[in-house]
């Protein structure tokens, strides 16, 4: 199976650093899952949404049919805390690129809501959930677009009573919130099946092993 290097990173900061007990990564829906809300309410608000952001989602009709493609690439649960964190990451070695910079804005806006419509689907909202995406670099003039689409959305999901707790993580943030705690404590762990914490693990090793040359 392909291991995407950005899901392992946040399949630890998930399991370690947001200390989720239960995590999986390319998380989807069943179709033998009932809909806990009414989904009238979640497809006038999918087609609002298609009239605010250019067709967002021109090739799906219903809520049914965006539920059933519906693809999260990393969910973790805090039991403990009762909270959900949804994320999807992004990896482009030379930068977010979806297109031209507005076609990102609109692709980011559309992975939000596809995944706010699945955890308003099937979660109740006393689970805390957060939406999350991530990407290690993003050039300054598609990170600004990425953001006015950001602050578009919460406007329009705060008008709608929808899931709003949005976050972007992106550039120095990604080193400060997730790669930089999972380097502070991967000295401690020792679970070999998590591929980006043992590369991690193994330079820290080399690099101890040249100094004692």
């Amino acid at each position: 199976m392909k291991v995407e290097v950005g899901e392992s990173i946040v399949y630890s900061w998930l399991r370690h650093i947001k200390r989720c007990e239960v995590v999986q990564l390319n998380w989807k829906t069943s179709p033998k899952w009932d809909a806990r809300h009414d989904v009238g309410f979640l497809q006038r608000a999918m087609d609002k949404a298609n009239e605010e952001f250019n067709g967002l989602f021109k090739k799906t009709k219903t809520v049914e049919q965006l539920l059933k493609q519906a693809e999260i690439d990393a969910m973790g649960v805090n039991i403990r805390e009762h909270e959900i964190h949804a994320v999807d990451v992004a990896f482009h070695e030379n930068g977010l690129d979806y297109g031209d910079k507005l076609e990102t804005g609109l692709r980011v806006a559309k992975k939000y809501l596809r995944t706010i419509f699945v955890l308003e689907s099937y979660f109740e909202k006393e689970w805390n959930p957060s939406v999350y995406f991530v990407s290690p670099k993003i050039t300054p003039s598609t990170y600004e677009c990425v953001q006015a689409r950001i602050a578009e959305l919460r406007r329009f999901l705060d008008r709608e009573g929808l899931l709003s707790r949005l976050s972007l993580i992106a550039n120095s943030d990604f080193y400060s919130k997730i790669l930089g705690p999972i380097s502070a404590i991967s000295g401690d762990l020792s679970d070999t099946s998590e591929l980006f914490l043992r590369s991690m693990q193994l330079i820290k090793a080399f690099r101890k092993n040249k100094n004692t040359m």
